[in-house]
Order: structure tokens, then sequence, then C-alpha cells
């Protein structure tokens, strides 16, 4: 059965078919960062493609815009998603190793004196926005900068 539903070739097809994929395809070179974590896809964007597509064209989607987890730890579900821009979707990752520091956030980390380095990298310069006490304090600077480039 061939069912229309207006959205061939849009977008969104290929915005939903690459979260599915990487939540709920173990070959998928992503897998290992949403599937194997526990991320899926709720059942209604992924059984019915059409209930994704009108969702997201209510909830904020436009071109140049990306699908972003509010709580990484949970999976896709219209609680749980919004359309952010890349810069915004890169302040919402989960912690990774970077040697002896974390990153928390994109232009965010711990400094050796335990406070938090707020910085923005053009080509191979690091730009030191500053030094701040808390996490928090340092995104929001950074944010602050980003915005204001």
């Amino acid at each position: 059965m061939n069912i229309k539903h207006g959205y061939s070739g849009h977008k969104l097809v290929s915005v939903r078919k690459a979260m599915v994929q990487r939540c709920h395809n173990p070959k998928n070179k992503q897998f290992k960062d949403y599937g194997a974590r526990g991320i899926f896809v709720c059942i209604s964007w992924k059984e019915e493609p059409v209930t994704f597509y009108k969702w997201a064209t209510t909830h904020g989607y436009k071109e140049g815009l990306c699908i972003d987890r509010i709580n990484n730890d949970l999976g896709y579900s219209p609680e749980n998603c919004r359309f952010v821009t890349h810069s915004v979707n890169n302040f919402n990752r989960r912690k990774l190793s970077d040697k002896k520091n974390y990153k928390y956030a994109k232009g965010v980390r711990r400094a050796r004196n335990g406070r938090w380095r707020a910085y923005h990298k053009v080509g191979k310069t690091e730009i030191l926005i500053g030094n701040f006490g808390t996490m928090d304090e340092a995104i929001s600077a950074y944010y602050k900068y980003i915005k204001g480039i």
C-alpha cells in the first residue's frame, strides 16, 4: 500500500531516517553513541513517519536547524526534542575524555587549577574568553561570546 503524505523528498525524511538508523541499527557507525546507550526513537515517530513530520513542522523545524534532545540521556520523543542551530546543539553533549581534562561542552574545559576555562578556537588559534568558578558560568560566557561574533 502506497501512502501519500506530501513529504517525499523533504529534508525531514532524511532527518528521521538518520535518527532511526543511529538508534536502532547496530551496523550504523553512530549506534555505539545512541542505541547502545539506550537512546531510542519513540514508537510513534519510528513506526509512523508522518507523526514525526507533523510534529517537526509545528515545533520549529526550519531549513538549517537540527534536531536536539533536551536531556542527552533520554531518547527522541516530542517531550525531549527541539530544533536548534548546530552551535546550540554542540552545548548539549555528554562528557568526553580529553586526556587529563574533561570536555563538558564545546568551548569549555576544566583548567589545571580547578577553575573552568571558556575558549573559542579559530583554525589553530585558541582565544581565551575567560576563567570561571563554575562550569555553568563558563558555558554562559562561551555562548554569549559566540552570539556576539
